[in-house]
């Protein structure tokens, strides 16, 4: 299986792989005699074009609704920098021998979360135990959820408030998640239980921010936790016939918070931690940022006091006065 990035240079080059398909249109007319049909596919790597010999209709029929996963074998024909893909046999799939994750058009994703996006991929593509390998590929192969999960902001005008802003947090809450449980010797699979719920501890964010292009409406006024098992529930259910006991504990981590005591779970307190680790991170981040070198404390749009210490290198308000004098 080739990811789009890996294609070979050179016409007349072998492709064969699995690809998720963006677009179908009618190809322009060169020869009256050949009808040719345009498919858009991407993957993680990129996106391109693949011609096919037959009328749109029929690749319309043979494609299906919706934003489906189809194997290829063909040819390179173009070697631009948009390569261009003749294929001689095109199937719909309903599963891959490739994971899911991998299929997640980059397009998808805004410019400034690709960085997490790429580290998403090795976060997930470093999973060992099969049951959460397939719980994870089950989620993002429905787009109705891997593509809002990529673009939306993770929260409205709180932390990472802006486009790509779920997928940077929830990929550094995993991240550190992943540090936080090996400095404390969990045991692997209770490490990799810990990543997967981290990783989809907001997810019911989408719910609310999702746009109608997502094939969701947007929800108003409701706890983005209460919707973390909502959304996840058929992938759940599936869990739940793998690895019950794995399902069970999932649903503590991405449940709503009863009370600030310890959970029952390490994983759940581990999470929560990296929570709000990132967030605070993030606003600091943004609250510092047209701040003088020299200042030392700052505050949030809303209110809220932050403090820094002062950079080693930093001249102190009192030299800068002087010098002034």
């Amino acid at each position: 299986m080739t990811r789009i990035k890996n294609w070979p240079a050179g016409v007349g080059r072998p492709v064969q792989g699995s690809y998720r398909v963006l677009a179908v249109r009618p190809a322009r007319a060169t020869d009256a005699s050949v009808q040719q049909t345009v498919i858009r596919i991407a993957d993680a790597t990129g996106e391109a074009d693949c011609l096919i010999n037959e009328p749109d209709h029929v690749v319309r029929s043979e494609v299906g609704a919706g934003v489906p996963v189809v194997r290829f074998d063909g040819v390179i024909v173009d070697t631009s920098d948009s390569k261009q893909l003749l294929a001689s046999d095109l199937t719909r799939l309903d599963g891959t021998p490739q994971p899911e994750w991998s299929l997640i058009p980059l397009a998808w994703v805004p410019e400034n979360g690709r960085p997490a996006f790429a580290r998403l991929q090795g976060l997930l593509d470093g999973l060992n135990d099969s049951a959460l390998r397939a719980f994870v590929g089950s989620v993002f192969a429905d787009e109705r959820i891997s593509e809002p999960f990529m673009c939306v902001p993770g929260s409205r005008a709180h932390h990472h408030a802006y486009d790509g802003g779920l997928l940077i947090h929830s990929v550094q809450v995993a991240e550190t998640t992943a540090a936080a449980a090996a400095l404390h010797s969990t045991p692997a699979r209770e490490c990799e239980l810990a990543v997967v719920g981290a990783l989809f501890h907001d997810i019911g964010k989408i719910r609310l921010y999702a746009r109608s292009t997502a094939g969701m409406s947007p929800l108003q006024g409701t706890d983005p936790e209460a919707l973390n098992l909502e959304v996840l529930a058929p992938a759940l259910a599936c869990l739940d016939t793998h690895w019950g006991e794995g399902a069970a504990a999932l649903r503590s981590i991405l449940a709503p918070a009863r009370s600030y005591t310890h959970a029952p779970y390490l994983m759940t307190d581990l999470v929560r931690a990296m929570d709000r680790l990132s967030a605070g991170q993030d606003l600091r981040e943004r609250a510092f940022q047209d701040a003088e070198g020299w200042q030392r404390y700052t505050s949030t749009d809303r209110g809220q006091l932050l403090a820094r210490l002062t950079p080693k290198s930093v001249v102190s308000p009192q030299d800068w006065v002087g010098a002034i004098i």
